[in-house]
């Protein structure tokens, strides 16, 4: 009896903890990682996150797990939901493929993120279309270690939970691909901490440093791994691409040539979409939010 009873409470609590997140997975669910949730839709998943934060508090640490438990934060995952903290700048997750101007160029077919397990490895990945045409991704890949959370941090509201299951990963310099094209080696190496208040079968929740909160779904495809994806050419991708890159280019002689109104519109509307492509790759699509900050560093004296 005593042991049944034991088991009754423990249960009750999982019970609670998985009816929380079957609603924050309804919640979510189609919404483009939140972009399309309402206000009030995204004040009320980032409630249920903060809801699961505290069950998870009294639970075993998340990084201290068999690496092959069914609750382990290794494994693939994909980003179902993001929350931009107070602190950030742009988007936690994608950068600027994941702007408003990113998600319009870049068509955004999957955002995942990777830990391990053979390795102490993580990996961000945005797989995309280009126009929604043109196959391709942008991957972060690095290596993590268990990291501690600043004074700061931890006397911060709600630093609490930041007491624990901090990792952090410095990444190599993102790796772009797109279409039949090898890969490109673009922008600057990072760092990130990524703190893991809760994690089950199913999900895995991510606080930043920042405050942004990110919601993982367990089980992505395989084509969540860039180092094992290097997307083998579908049917007339190749003659797709060829065909855009020669559109542009004969539409830029065109109007060069020609210099009339309709050239000069044609060449102007191609310049356009080039530029708007480069700024949203530019930096591989890294958000810098210390770049003020530094910048006010190197202006202080040295004493």
């Amino acid at each position: 009896p005593a042991a049944a009873a034991a088991a009754a409470a423990a249960a009750a609590p999982r019970a609670v903890q998985g009816q929380l997140v079957d609603e924050l997975l309804e919640l979510v669910e189609h919404s483009d990682c939140g972009a399309t949730l309402s206000g009030g839709e995204r004040a009320e998943a980032d409630e249920l996150i903060r809801a699961l934060e505290a069950a998870g508090a009294a639970g075993s640490p998340v990084l201290e797990r068999a690496r092959d438990a069914p609750d382990s934060p290794y494994g693939r995952f994909s980003v179902v939901y993001q929350s931009v903290g107070g602190e950030q700048k742009g988007s936690p997750a994608g950068g600027r493929f994941r702007g408003r101007l990113g998600r319009a160029i870049f068509r955004t077919r999957g955002l995942f993120q990777n830990i391990g397990p053979e390795k102490d490895e993580a990996s961000n990945k945005v797989d995309f279309a280009l126009f929604g045409l043109i196959r391709g991704y942008i991957a972060l890949v690095g290596q993590l270690c268990p990291c501690t959370a600043s004074e700061a941090l931890l006397s911060s509201p709600g630093g609490e939970v930041y007491r624990r299951d901090g990792a952090r990963v410095r990444f190599e310099r993102p790796i772009l691909r797109l279409g039949p094209l090898p890969p490109l080696r673009v922008g600057p190496e990072s760092e990130v901490e990524l703190y893991t208040p809760y994690c089950d079968e199913r999900i895995r929740l991510g606080r930043g440093s920042r405050g942004s909160l990110f919601v993982f779904l367990r089980g992505a495809p395989e084509r969540a791994l860039p180092s094992r994806n290097e997307l083998p050419p579908l049917a007339g991708e190749r003659r797709r691409a060829a065909a855009w890159m020669c559109l542009v280019a004969a539409a830029c002689l065109a109007g060069w040539l020609t210099a009339t109104p309709v050239g000069s519109a044609v060449a102007a509307a191609a310049a356009a979409v080039a530029v708007a492509v480069a700024g949203v790759i530019r930096g591989g699509g890294i958000v810098d939010d210390d770049e003020s900050a530094r910048a006010a560093r190197n202006r202080k004296p040295i004493a």
